[in-house]
């Protein structure tokens, strides 16, 4: 498991709070879920959930806040080139109306000088976790949900019970197509199998 570290940066707890306050505000059944994926709320963790989900992107670096279907990017990126990444996701985002790119260029000095900070690892670790459960979520040969995965430096262990051993070769396979994976080793077992 990746452990958390306190205390969580501005931009973790935005988004921790963006995720929270969407899943209480979510309409009943039968509300019209347009205008829930147009809300503003709906965008902005959207737009939260692109960044954290890009290789590309640094997410702990940039803040997002959407009014009206205006959103507003803000903190800094390596360079101009993922300056107009970010912006041209947010516009590509349905519902985002107009997007006030503020982000400014700063190259990340830790990067530049070969450093790589523990909590950067436990981001990229987590952000291939995440990788993996979106892929496989509603895979229903897979069952995202089943398999536990704990990432290391990149290294992925999977684990847990599955129906065939198809969907176990599936899992491993997908795994390995993630960004950033350097190794997948399988700890999973077909449902019934002793341990």
């Amino acid at each position: 498991m990746i452990p958390f570290v306190t205390p969580y940066p501005a931009h973790l707890g935005r988004f921790l709070a963006v995720a929270l306050a969407m899943t209480m505000t979510l309409p009943a059944q039968g509300a019209d879920l347009k205008d829930v994926r147009h809300s503003d709320l709906w965008l902005q963790a959207t737009l939260v959930t692109t960044y954290a989900l890009n290789e590309h992107l640094d997410p702990l670096r940039i803040d997002v806040d959407v009014e009206h279907g205006l959103a507003t990017l803000s903190g800094s990126v390596d360079s101009d080139v993922q300056r107009d990444l970010a912006g041209e996701l947010a516009a590509g985002v349905d519902g985002i109306k107009q997007v006030n790119n503020e982000l400014q260029v700063q190259p990340d000095e830790a990067k530049a000088s070969g450093e790589t900070p523990g909590f950067r690892e436990y981001v990229r670790d987590a952000n291939i976790t995440v990788r993996f459960k979106s892929r496989l979520l509603w895979d229903a040969e897979t069952q995202g949900l089943q398999i536990n995965v704990d990432t290391r430096d990149g290294v992925v262990r999977l684990s847990g019970k599955l129906p065939s051993q198809d969907a176990i070769d599936k899992a491993i396979r997908e795994t390995r197509r993630i960004a950033g994976v350097k190794e997948v080793t399988s700890e999973l077992r077909k449902t019934g199998e002793e341990s």
